[in-house]
């Protein structure tokens, strides 16, 4: 292609990634459509701001970034940015025979809506991993330990397409902003946890950290297409202290 080409290739797929995910920050842009580039945040901003200037892409300002969404403003920017950092980073964790399978944003289960429910597929064995996310921005009080522990204990889940398509109740991945509201949080789990289920609190800055670091140095999946390694230091079979699958944050190697 030439460079004419690739631009509107590029602005393709920045178009369908945004409408796909809702909203996306240019920092997002960069790691999903310019990995590996010297100069790959640049690029983004500069693809985004034509697709603005050609009203193609709507933007709001979300603290020291912009969101760029298509038609109607999504609500809750700043928390759907956040959810859209854990969905890159699981992305970015998947193993060579791996794929993402599907993401589900506010799947809702009455007595509760997680902000995201994201399915692994193995394409080797034909088995699925799930997680549900939950990001937190220290707005409100935090109740979501004691609500899936119910949602747990009633079966309330029960019926829902991913059930019959694993043997446990999926890790709940908790997402906050501020080490002192992970501490809270992860004090409420210790005392609200009666049903032993598997919760994972995570600082989003590390996310985005690692994400970002996977992007410069080892490439990241494009929509679509086949990606080049995994993220920094992610490896979603490692087990904690009970057994289960859930990701630790440590930075490590690329493969």
């Amino acid at each position: 292609m030439n460079p004419k080409e690739k631009g509107l290739h590029r602005d393709s797929t920045i178009l369908q990634a945004v409408e796909s995910r809702r909203s996306l920050d240019t920092d997002q842009v960069r790691a999903l459509i310019f990995p590996g580039m010297v100069q790959g945040r640049r690029k983004a901003q500069e693809r985004l701001l034509k697709l603005y200037k050609r009203r193609r892409l709507d933007r709001e300002r979300v603290g020291d970034t912009f969101a760029y969404y298509r038609d109607a403003r999504p609500g809750a920017l700043a928390h759907l940015l956040g959810v859209n950092w854990v969905r890159l980073w699981l992305e970015a964790g998947l193993k060579s025979w791996e794929v993402m399978h599907s993401f589900q944003y506010e799947a809702d289960f009455g007595l509760l809506r997680a902000d995201g429910l994201a399915a692994i597929k193995n394409t080797v064995t034909g088995r699925y991993r799930f997680f549900l996310i939950e990001m937190d921005r220290g707005t409100n009080g935090f109740d979501k330990v004691e609500k899936y522990g119910r949602l747990y204990e009633t079966g309330g889940y029960a019926g829902h397409w991913w059930v019959d398509l694993t043997e446990r109740f999926p890790p709940v991945l908790v997402v906050t902003t501020e080490p002192r509201r992970a501490e809270a949080i992860r004090e409420l789990i210790k005392k609200q946890n009666g049903a032993g289920l598997e919760f994972r609190v995570l600082m989003l800055d590390q996310i985005k950290k690692e994400v970002l670091s996977h992007a410069e140095a080892c490439g990241h999946r494009v929509e679509g297409q086949e990606r080049k390694g995994g993220l920094l230091g992610i490896d979603h079979q490692n087990k904690n202290h009970r057994g289960v699958s859930c990701p630790p944050s440590a930075v490590g190697l690329c493969p």
